[in-house]
């Protein structure tokens, strides 16, 4: 397992540097989206923008006090006016609770909130069957939420599950039904404020999604450049494939293809690529640069968990990783194509550049190394 604390992290500024200044630079050129746009959230290389989650210990006139669950002590947050809050939909610092899992991103000089986002959650699985106001969903095992919850459907934007655009309320969702879900975790379930869906038997968009470009460098290394939705997840601290994911980080995220020497896509075996976007094989610990199509801003992230579930097909003897995202694409500037996500940032992670509770995914293109 990576050393992903100690001494990781002067490998990590060294690969780093050398990944921004050749091969990064050269992907973002290439890809005629050098400058430009701006995003929700003006992240810069100077690391101006974070964000991190905690439990909320107290509140008060312009301060939040946060927990964070593997750091000792708490987080003082400054707030101001001009901090947005959202609790199920726009909030107040006054509406929120001791003890809520809060979501903040802090920006400028001063590391002042911009906004804090309490007890959203985000899961994905599939309906199980219908409840008053909406229905209970089976998510994979492993989830701490438990092998089910309630969701409850009312106020909640709907989408496309496979094209990520708003489409109309169904009848119903039946059993078998592809869930992605967004909404405020309360004691009787989620509160969905979005709602992403498909019905069973549902057929996707014929898409071809392009191949990963592998660039061979006079060193040995190939880099494989890949593009493709990228979504979020939540992963408490010390969860995940690598045991190694931490709400105090922004900088963490799942990839797809950790295993080549087995064939499932469940914890024990994260093959979760393959006969889909056949990403490169790597580890846990590695690096991953992500770009963001639609403006450019590129970070570097760790590799702490296996994920998303793309696989279409369910090996004999496998884990079931449903519900599947091979065909999946981010209705931003990327169009709804190319198909199937190919990384899940953490919920922090995520936020530095969006609103979670806006938005679900962004067309990416990731750059990940390795020996040829």
């Amino acid at each position: 397992m990576a050393d992903h604390f100690g001494s990781g992290t002067s490998r990590r500024r060294l690969l780093r540097s050398a990944v921004l200044g050749t091969i990064g630079a050269g992907a973002v050129i290439a890809s005629g989206r050098l400058g430009g746009e701006s995003g929700q959230a003006a992240a810069s290389g100077d690391g101006e923008v974070h964000a991190f989650e905690g439990s909320l210990v107290d509140r008060g006139k312009g301060l939040l006090l946060v927990k964070l669950s593997d750091v000792a002590g708490a987080r003082s947050v400054v707030v101001t006016p001009s901090t947005d809050f959202w609790k199920g939909g726009r909030s107040t610092i006054g509406e929120l609770a001791i003890g809520d899992d809060v979501l903040v991103r802090v920006s400028g000089p001063q590391q002042t909130a911009d906004h804090v986002w309490a007890n959203l959650v985000r899961l994905r699985g599939l309906s199980s069957g219908a409840i008053a106001g909406g229905f209970r969903l089976a998510v994979r095992h492993g989830s701490r939420f438990g092998n089910e919850i309630d969701v409850f459907t009312d106020g909640a934007a709907l989408r496309d599950f496979f094209t990520d655009r708003p489409t109309g309320r169904p009848p119903s969702l039946p059993a078998g039904s592809s869930i992605d879900v967004v909404g405020e975790l309360t004691p009787s379930g989620i509160r969905a404020t979005m709602l992403s869906f498909a019905l069973p038997g549902a057929v996707p968009p014929r898409r071809i999604a392009p191949p990963s470009q592998k660039v061979v460098s006079a060193t040995g290394l190939c880099t494989f450049f890949t593009m493709g939705p990228a979504s979020f997840y939540n992963c408490p601290t010390g969860a995940g494939r690598c045991v190694t994911c931490s709400t105090a980080r922004d900088d963490q995220t799942a990839y797809p293809a950790l295993d080549s020497f087995c064939d499932c896509c469940d914890f024990n075996c994260c093959n979760c690529s393959k006969n889909c976007r056949n990403q490169v094989y790597t580890s846990c610990g590695h690096i991953i640069t992500v770009v963001d199509w639609c403006n450019s801003r590129q970070r570097i992230f760790d590799i702490v968990d296996c994920g998303p579930c793309q696989r279409p097909d369910r090996p004999a003897g496998c884990g079931d990783c449903a519900p599947r995202v091979c065909n999946n694409a981010c209705s931003d500037c990327g169009g709804g194509t190319p198909t199937g996500t190919i990384v899940d940032l953490t919920r922090p992670t995520f936020t530095v550049w969006y609103d979670p509770a806006l938005q679900m995914c962004f067309t990416c293109q990731t750059q990940i190394s390795v020996t040829c």
